[in-house]
């Protein structure tokens, strides 16, 4: 066997390790970081949504309106037009569950009022509160 063959049978396996190692860990701490930076994201979308919610509950608590039926309908209604502006991304869109798995604002009419409690992404949420999913009370 010739010395260039050797070195190269020797050299060869660590360089392919080291290479698939390299690899390796690129890939992981690029999927984290965008992860993260996803997360980061969606969150501040989020809590965009959930600050129009709070303004619309503070206004009726200023002008004393929280025990007026038309006045909480107003506000649900104003809330539900500012929320459903809210972009994320070219095709996403918030859409806001109860406490208690009841669809109550979504851009397609036909699943508001739908009950998702069973579904596994409604449990996960619901487990790991305030990760992406913000779930409120009521």
């Amino acid at each position: 066997m010739k010395t260039y063959s050797k070195i190269l049978l020797a050299v060869l396996p660590l360089a392919l390790f080291f290479l698939f190692l390299t690899m390796g860990t690129i890939y992981y701490f690029s999927r984290e970081a965008i992860t993260n930076l996803a997360e980061t994201w969606l969150e501040t979308r989020l809590s965009e949504a959930l600050q129009i919610a709070e303004e619309q509950v503070e206004l009726l608590h200023r002008y004393g309106l929280e025990a007026v039926p038309a006045s909480i309908a107003k506000a649900k209604m104003d809330a539900s037009t500012a929320i459903a502006s809210i972009e994320v991304g070219k095709l996403g869109y918030v859409f806001v569950v109860s406490a208690q798995g009841i669809i109550t604002l979504h851009p397609d009419k036909d699943l508001v009022g739908r009950g998702v409690r069973g579904e596994a992404w409604f449990k996960e949420i619901k487990r790991e509160q305030n990760r992406i999913g913000i779930l409120g009370a009521g």
